[in-house]
């Protein structure tokens, strides 16, 4: 697509408009443009010559109605510290997408575990566990630290977190933050 057919098309949409605002601001400046365009491919290339996410993300071989009583699945996601910053937003986009999978006629339990969950950031995960909790899907969080999940979120969405998660396994820690957070469990 030449530049016009670009900018017409993100202009479709005023999510995408305000997204690319930097873009359609340098219009006129075809190197200020070339060199947002130049950003974006490189980052669209870590993802385009990823054989395992590519394989993932354009197959049609997977259903992904991780919610059907008739063929129930596993459906496991792994991030890859090397490749983190391309694979994180892949990550939070299919989890995003399997919570807005379920209907009030579920009757398939689900979990969804999520170890080192603060390499990743799910928008409004807060909400999740608990409204989820209705269409019989249960929780897993795993992390080195609460700090980080407050880092990635904030401090008050950690705490919304905490309180809807019926169980919580602290482990032992160096974390001087953490000593001083853990008795608080316990009252």
């Amino acid at each position: 697509a030449d530049t016009g057919q670009l900018q017409e098309f993100l202009k479709l949409n005023d999510i995408s408009a305000m997204m690319a605002g930097a873009y359609l601001k340098a219009e006129g400046s075809e190197k200020t443009q070339a060199s947002y365009v130049s950003t974006l491919s490189n980052y669209v290339a870590k993802l385009a010559t990823n054989e395992n996410i590519c394989y993932v993300l354009t197959g049609n071989d997977f259903d992904f109605n991780l919610i059907d009583p008739e063929h129930p699945k596993l459906f496991a996601i792994s991030n890859n510290y090397a490749t983190e910053s391309v694979i994180s937003p892949v990550i939070a986009m299919v989890m995003s997408i399997a919570s807005r999978s379920f209907s009030m006629e579920n009757r398939v339990p689900f979990v969804f575990i999520l170890d080192e969950m603060t390499t990743f950031k799910v928008r409004d995960f807060e909400k999740l566990p608990s409204v989820l909790r209705e269409y019989g899907a249960a929780f897993l969080l795993l992390t080195q630290s609460g700090a980080k999940l407050e880092k990635l979120y904030s401090k008050l969405d950690r705490s919304s977190i905490e309180a809807n998660f019926g169980n919580i396994f602290l482990g032992r820690t160096q974390d001087v933050e953490a000593l001083k957070y853990y008795p608080l469990f316990f009252g």
